[in-house]
């Protein structure tokens, strides 16, 4: 099942997840014609560590993609590296989505008869993230451009009306 896409900054590269392989592809993309070529794999979760699922690139170049069914954000550079992983209090992540000054998260309840404990948690529901500590006990807000330090909450979460 396909989701993102996200481009890369300048458009040259496009972002694809197979989330039933749990993979997200890299291809080429050509500007004036909009072709796809030289498709690589980008990242691949272990079976049974969640689906890789709606995506955004900040002006970095890092990939940030929910991961539905881990209840995680993970954010790769721009060769795949895995560079930092957010846990979520919902299992079930949609899609993220760089602010000026946040990543904000939209969550499902799809399969599910309420949003209660984790793994639950707020799936469908709105609600901020308790706050969490990147490198050296810095809080870290993720934004377009460098990360830089925050006190506040990182993640907020929307309601996509999935149920």
């Amino acid at each position: 099942m396909p989701n993102g896409p996200a481009f890369g900054p300048g458009g040259t590269t496009m972002y694809l997840a197979d989330s039933a392989l749990g993979t997200v592809y890299a291809h080429r993309v050509d500007p004036a014609t909009g072709t796809l070529s030289d498709r690589r794999v980008f990242f691949r979760l272990a079976p049974g560590t969640g689906s890789p699922d709606g995506m955004t690139v900040d002006d970095e170049g890092r990939v940030w993609s929910a991961l539905w069914g881990a209840g995680e954000i993970r954010c790769h550079a721009p060769d795949g590296t895995l560079l930092l992983t957010l846990a979520v209090p919902a299992s079930q992540p949609t899609s993220v989505c760089l602010t000026g000054s946040e990543l904000l998260v939209t969550t499902a309840r799809y399969g599910m008869e309420a949003p209660g404990p984790r793994p639950a948690g707020r799936c469908g529901a709105v609600g901020p993230l308790p706050d969490h500590r990147a490198g050296g006990g810095r809080r870290t807000v993720m934004r377009r451009g460098p990360f830089r330090e925050s006190g506040g909450a990182a993640l907020k979460f929307i309601n996509n009306g999935h149920r």
